[in-house]
């Protein structure tokens, strides 16, 4: 399991300088069942509001889970750790994408082994959901692709398309 915890946390501030604080954890479970059980155990304890997860093992049949159509990419919210009403905004074949209070928040999933014409369908879907969300939006998820830009030894014909 590949985890990334993004957290902020400040003192009060005055209603006009408040800011969303959210805890975070972004991670590709690839599909294993005991690592999702560990991820949501840990979540609970550390009491984070959003999980943003490619390629789980299951969705839950619960509230607080919005997926992709190939339940391959999700958001998993946690309401009492949350400030804000989190909403599915749209579904698509491998994202989800859901708003909490003034930020959009998508979670990406792609195969390593769909065709580069299959990736190109795939983030022109992602860039027109994109176009479309107005303020913040943060991008998480497993593209499957290599670039320098963001440390990797090359670059495949994947990172190009994602730089671009």
């Amino acid at each position: 399991m590949q985890v990334g915890l993004v957290t902020r946390r400040g003192g009060p501030r005055p209603l006009w300088k408040q800011r969303m604080a959210v805890d975070v954890i972004q991670c590709n479970l690839n599909r294993g069942r005991r690592a999702q059980d560990l991820l949501m155990q840990q979540a609970l304890e550390m009491k984070v509001g959003l999980c943003v997860i490619a390629e789980p093992s299951y969705i839950p049949k619960t509230t607080g889970w919005f997926y992709s159509d190939n339940n391959l990419a999700a958001i998993y919210h946690n309401g009492d750790n949350l400030g804000h009403t989190c909403k599915l905004v749209r579904r698509g074949t491998n994202f989800v994408a859901a708003r909490l209070g003034n930020v959009h928040i998508l979670s990406c999933y792609i195969s390593p082994n769909v065709s580069i014409r299959e990736y190109e369908v795939f983030l022109d879907d992602l860039t027109e959901c994109i176009r479309i969300l107005p303020g913040k939006i943060l991008i998480c998820g497993d593209f499957n692709a290599w670039s320098r830009l963001w440390g990797s030894a090359f670059t495949n014909r994947r990172g190009e398309l994602v730089e671009d």
